[in-house]
């Protein structure tokens, strides 16, 4: 699976979340499988969870020699083309 469809969709519609699926009681609880003290959210998830730092430490590395110093939500959603989300 490619990075960027995969992001899309999460940005888009929350996928397998647990926030979001708890909202839908679909979940017993919000939170994060990984590190049980934060809801999933997708900013959790693709950003903060502890148990994916080393990815997000490769991701801000290779970001940073793009001149790209700060990494958030909204800077993810606005890199993924509109085309990509139903990839």
């Amino acid at each position: 699976m490619q990075a960027r469809p995969a992001i899309a969709r999460l940005c888009r519609d929350h996928a397998t979340l647990r926030a979001h699926l708890h909202r839908l009681h679909l979940s017993p609880d919000p939170f994060c499988p990984w590190c049980r003290i934060t809801p999933e959210t997708i900013e959790h998830f693709l950003l903060q969870c502890l148990h994916f730092q080393s990815h997000h430490t490769a991701l801000h590395y290779r970001l940073s020699a793009l001149a790209i110093t700060t990494l958030d939500l909204p800077i993810l959603q606005a890199a993924t083309p509109p085309g990509n989300l139903l990839s």
